[in-house]
């Protein structure tokens, strides 16, 4: 019989955190949602192995949702 699986202490944390997070980038998408205003520097980071076949397409996409 079964009895399915448990995190570890540290594993519960890495949740929580996770869930955090995930409810942090709701909140920030639905604030600009309604109509709050973003500005300034972006600062952007990437592994220079992904550079290449990830940021042009994220850049793009968000130069065409996010430009003046």
């Amino acid at each position: 019989m079964a009895h399915g699986i448990t995190l570890t202490p540290s594993g519960r944390r890495l949740l929580d955190q996770a869930r955090t997070l995930l409810r942090q980038a709701q909140d920030l998408e639905a604030e600009n949602a309604a109509g709050g205003e973003m500005s300034g520097r972006l600062l952007l980071g990437c592994y220079l192995t992904l550079a290449p076949t990830v940021l042009p397409r994220l850049l793009c996409g968000f130069g065409e949702r996010y430009s003046a």
